[in-house]
């Protein structure tokens, strides 16, 4: 039919009778409207089937639409994850049909938003209506994929630490992770120079947070922390000697010593039961691996320091100025087994009756 709608039409019924040769007759008239009860067809050309839209990216949907009674007047489109009335909508857009026409060819770009994540399971549906208000629709099965990262960050002020001493219980560090699209998966901490208590060093560690969202995609985040070694070095004698002679052969005290976290400095002797203190030990580039010290010492023949639990005490320090030293002590018995001497320096042993004599000596130790 070539009527549209609205179309605006007479209706004109005319009534003869059979009298005066048919010269008798009767008009009456009618205005009517023509009112389009179809609805308008759409058919969708773009995307094609199955076709896989990128968030970040830039999407286009095209179709066509006909109408044969009526002028078409706009058309829409959205896309949702999720079937036809389900699910949520992510992208949509809409644009009048302009001029009085019954066939047209629409399209649109768009920009894909970083929402939505439905891989072979979203919809796209593409709208039509006519000036009669009626409206038509066609779907087609599309994909929404999320390629865009999250958004990883560390939590500013009290919520993450900047530093740290070694040994601390709960150091703060608080992270956040957003993603619009496929949603956030997990956060991971980690360390270049991973550390539990003591054994974290005594300087500047980044920290990488990685976020991950639920379409496999990832991003990361560092954060400076500042560690400080406030621990004391470890010290230890390994076989301490439990005696020594004076004037004998000298004993050996064997040390191990290690700080894990700013590396070991020095090894001083600072007390011995008599005699010379042994030589100190400078530790040269601060290492943090064990180390051994062995120092020789003998008591020599003037010691006056002799008995039991005398301390052989060493001091070890670390290249922390922020950590205290280490002090062990060991107990030494010092042992005096020489007799003393004695020589009569006398010249004559007669005794006289009577009377009295000087006797002299000497006496040594």
């Amino acid at each position: 039919s070539n009527l549209t709608h609205g179309a605006q039409l007479q209706l004109s019924l005319r009534a003869r009778d059979t009298a005066a040769a048919g010269a008798n007759e009767a008009v009456i008239t009618r205005n009517l409207t023509v009112n389009d009860t179809s609805p308008p067809t759409v058919s969708i050309t773009g995307p094609g089937m199955g076709a896989e839209l990128q968030s970040g990216g830039i999407g286009t949907v095209s179709a066509t639409v006909d109408d044969d009674n009526s002028d078409l007047i706009s058309w829409s489109y959205l896309v949702r994850c999720g079937r036809p009335g389900a699910g949520v909508e992510h992208i949509s857009g809409s644009a009048l049909i302009a001029g009085e026409q019954h066939s047209a060819n629409v399209t649109d770009a768009f920009n894909v938003p970083d929402s939505g994540h439905c891989p072979g399971d979203a919809t796209l549906e593409v709208s039509a209506t006519n000036a009669a208000g009626l409206t038509a629709s066609s779907t087609r099965d599309i994909g929404l994929t999320d390629a865009v990262n999250p958004t990883v960050s560390f939590l500013a002020g009290v919520h993450t630490a900047t530093s740290a001493d070694t040994g601390a219980a709960r150091v703060p560090i608080r992270g956040r992770i957003h993603d619009s699209g496929a949603g956030a998966d997990y956060l991971q901490l980690s360390s270049a120079n991973p550390c539990v208590t003591l054994n974290c060093p005594h300087a500047a560690v980044t920290l990488t947070l990685t976020g991950v969202d639920r379409a496999g995609h990832s991003s990361n985040a560092t954060h400076e922390l500042v560690i400080s070694d406030v621990d004391a070095p470890t010290a230890s004698f390994a076989t301490p000697p439990t005696e020594a002679i004076v004037g004998g052969h000298a004993v050996t005290f064997d040390i191990d010593a290690r700080d894990v976290s700013s590396g070991l400095n020095r090894l001083t002797f600072i007390e011995v039961p008599c005699g010379d203190l042994p030589s100190s030990q400078n530790f040269d580039g601060a290492p943090t691996t064990p180390q051994s010290v062995s120092r020789s010492w003998a008591a020599p023949s003037d010691c006056r320091a002799v008995g039991p639990n005398l301390p052989g005490r060493v001091r070890v320090t670390d290249r922390s100025g922020a950590s205290p030293d280490r002090t062990i002590t060991t107990p030494i018995t010092v042992i005096d087994d020489t007799a003393p001497t004695v020589t009569l320096s006398s010249s004559g042993l007669e005794l006289p009756l009577s009377g009295s004599v000087t006797l002299s000596a000497d006496v040594g130790d």
